[in-house]
């Protein structure tokens, strides 16, 4: 559940200074969102809620230039269907001075690290690039439940190709998917779904083939 913010903790919060976990962007300035909303996921405590406001210039106050707020939601709503996996957000609506903004909150997230590209980490009041030490520690505190959600696609069958399961009841992937350079794993934007992968072969949670012509070739 979206943690619950009154108007007047959103306000107190826009006009404070940025930080790690605020952000203000005008009503203009799509470009960064993206990242923002992913980085807010991968740095803040699990559960903690972080405020994206869209519509505020850099001094904290609502822009006089007034935007369409129905569009800006939807424009900003598509946006977010590109991040992987999903980000839940709670958007509200403030007023101050006869002046209107919205407020986005985001939560740091149980189900880090989130991918927009990149992955993108808050320091102090910049969305920056993460290192590769960076990126691991994002993946280490979220690696049980980002397995869950692998599991989850696999057995879906949301990754490229079919997705038999072998006669153990268990995902297959193929030997080709497990390699560093393959083109069905860069497709799906994950940077360290192939470690996963060998991870979960290694667990005996999925199994592993090789394709020939017709013939499968699988550990049951």
């Amino acid at each position: 559940m979206i943690a619950e913010l009154s108007d007047a903790d959103l306000i107190l919060r826009m006009r404070n200074f940025e930080d790690h976990f605020v952000e203000r962007k005008s009503s203009g300035d799509s470009k960064d969102w993206l990242k923002t909303v992913v980085a807010f996921a991968n740095s803040a405590p699990n559960g903690y809620p972080c405020v994206l406001y869209l519509g505020v210039a850099d001094t904290g106050e609502i822009e006089d230039r007034q935007a369409n707020l129905d569009t800006l939601q939807r424009t900003f709503n598509r946006e977010m269907e590109k991040i992987y996996p999903r980000v839940p957000y709670l958007q509200k609506i403030i007023s101050e001075g006869g002046r209107q903004a919205l407020a986005v909150i985001v939560l740091g997230s149980e189900l880090r690290p989130h991918f927009a590209g990149p992955p993108f980490i808050r320091k102090g009041s910049e969305t920056v690039v993460a290192s590769a030490d960076e990126f691991a520690e994002i993946a280490s505190k979220g690696n049980e439940a980002y397995k869950q959600q692998v599991l989850e696609l696999l057995r879906r069958g949301l990754f490229p190709g079919t997705r038999p399961v072998t006669g153990r009841g268990l995902p297959l992937v193929y030997e080709h998917e497990l390699m560093e350079a393959s083109e069905s794993l860069r497709r799906l934007g994950e940077i360290r779904l192939h470690d996963l992968l060998l991870e979960l072969r290694h667990r005996e949670i999925i199994d592993c083939a090789e394709h020939e012509g017709n013939r499968w070739f699988a550990c049951y």
